[in-house]
C-alpha cells in the first residue's frame, strides 16, 4: 500500500461523459485545479462491467498515482443512443443477426447487445450502480472516497446523486 500513503500526490480522479462542456465544470465540482484532475472520459460515464477496461484503469489509477477521491460526472440528460440507429449502422458495417444473437444467447450484456449500447435511460440509478461497483469491488481500498453528479452542461447546474 506505499502508493497511497504518498504525501505528494493530489490528484482526484475524474470519471466523466464524452461531452467537452461538461470538462469546464470539473474544477467547480471537485474543488481542485484542471492539472491535479486525472479524466478519463466514457459515453455516458458509464461502468458496465466490474472487471472490464474502465474499470482496470481506475484501479491502476489508484495505486500508481494515489487517487483517493474519484468523482463520477454525467449530464443530466445524456444523449441517448437509439438502438435501431446503431443496428442500422452495425448491419451497414457488416454484423449480422446471427452475430446479434450469438451475443444476445451467450449472456455477453445482459441478453441485449443493443440496449447495452444505448446505455442507460435512468441516468441517476445508473450513477448510483457506478458508485456501488466501484465501492464494492474487492480490489478498491475503502479509504478511496466516491462521489456522484450529474450537471446540466449549458447552464453548469450540478446536482450529488447519493
Amino acid at each position: 500500500m506505499r502508493m497511497l500513503d504518498r504525501v505528494d500526490t493530489k490528484k482526484v480522479l475524474v470519471i466523466t461523459d464524452s461531452n467537452p462542456g461538461v470538462d469546464s465544470s470539473l474544477t467547480g465540482i471537485t474543488q481542485r485545479e484542471q492539472e491535479e484532475l486525472l479524466v478519463f472520459n466514457s459515453y455516458g460515464a458509464l461502468i458496465s462491467q466490474p472487471y472490464g477496461c474502465l474499470m482496470r484503469n481506475v484501479i491502476l489509477a489508484i495505486y500508481n498515482e494515489g487517487i483517493r477521491d474519484i468523482y463520477i460526472v454525467a449530464e443530466k440528460a445524456p444523449q441517448q443512443h437509439d438502438g435501431d440507429d446503431l443496428l442500422e449502422k452495425m448491419k451497414e458495417a457488416g454484423v449480422t443477426d446471427q452475430t446479434l444473437n450469438t451475443l444476445n444467447y451467450l449472456d455477453a450484456v445482459q441478453h441485449d447487445v443493443l440496449n447495452w449500447l444505448a446505455g442507460p435511460s435512468d441516468v441517476q440509478e445508473a450513477m448510483r450502480k457506478n458508485k456501488e461497483l466501484i465501492m464494492k469491488h474487492p480490489l478498491i481500498p475503502g479509504t478511496v472516497t466516491v462521489r456522484t453528479f450529474l450537471i446540466d452542461p449549458e447552464t453548469g447546474e450540478r446536482e450529488e446523486i447519493f
